[in-house]
């Protein structure tokens, strides 16, 4: 594993976008490289407390990135949903899942701290 700047075969990004803190693993079947973000960011779920998230049962037709969409007004913050969550596979149908999704306010400030520990 290395970060995106660490490897010579992908274009280079800032030191300031959220991916520069992701490792990026390669996949020699599919000949592709991809962020492993749910095996990168450690959030301890027990560690909310009831009023740091609102449950959302996913409805048919949803995926994490409307869901994030619907919370955040962005879809790029799936990850964060599904990590509090629990949720080792994004790929599937989730129709009937329980997600707990951080209040946007808890949100801001996981990834507060996560633009911290990287610089």
């Amino acid at each position: 594993m290395a970060k995106r700047n660490e490897i010579p075969q992908l274009t280079k990004i800032s030191k300031h976008t959220l991916e520069s803190m992701f490792d990026v693993e390669y996949d020699k079947e599919e000949d592709q490289y991809y962020y492993n973000l749910l095996d990168t960011i450690s959030i301890d779920p027990s560690s909310l407390t009831r009023d740091t998230y609102v449950k959302h049962i996913v409805a048919n037709h949803e995926d994490l990135f409307s869901i994030s969409n619907k919370y955040y007004d962005t879809t790029e913050l799936w990850w964060l949903i599904a990590k509090v969550s629990q949720i080792d596979s994004v790929l599937g149908d989730l129709t009937g899942v329980e997600l707990a999704v951080p209040v946007p306010v808890v949100a801001r400030q996981i990834l507060d701290i996560m633009n911290k520990a990287k610089n």
